[in-house]
């Protein structure tokens, strides 16, 4: 029986004999796997969400990074020397919030998203006719 060369899972070929201990084992590395994981990544959709008011999310923890997006799919770059957005989408990191910018309903470099010691802080003024919002966070492991 041959191995997966990342995770050393079973690869049977025809002739080989199936054993159960086989199927054990790459359920015990999956298992492994996918708790770790588990720990460092949160996905959900802000339910509700419209742009029209602030909205905190508890995630328990701080992430590392915070990602909020709508349907329209936009992505944003954060740098130590600040951020841009375009309304409907942010990122941020601990320390440097993400930022909307002339393109949304105010012209101001408008902070839209803000990581918290327990989750991450969203800032009223996006437009409620891009939702719904989805966000993603990754935490320390």
């Amino acid at each position: 029986m041959n191995q997966t060369s990342n995770f050393g899972l079973s690869q049977w070929e025809k002739d080989d004999r199936i054993q159960m201990e086989d199927f054990n084992a790459d359920n015990a590395k999956i298992e492994a796997a996918l708790t770790t994981l588990s720990g460092t990544v949160a996905v959900g959709v802000l339910e509700g969400y419209d742009g029209t008011t602030d909205l905190t999310v508890d995630l328990g923890r701080q992430p590392a990074m915070v990602m909020v997006g709508n349907r329209a799919g936009w992505t944003n770059i954060i740098t130590n020397d600040g951020g841009t957005s375009f309304f409907g989408h942010s990122v941020a990191l601990p320390g440097y919030p993400g930022y909307h910018t002339g393109l949304t309903i105010d012209t101001l470099q408008t902070k839209s998203l803000e990581v918290t010691e327990t989750g991450f802080q969203l800032y009223a003024g996006w437009v409620s006719r891009l939702a719904p919002f989805y966000y993603l966070a990754l935490f320390e492991a």
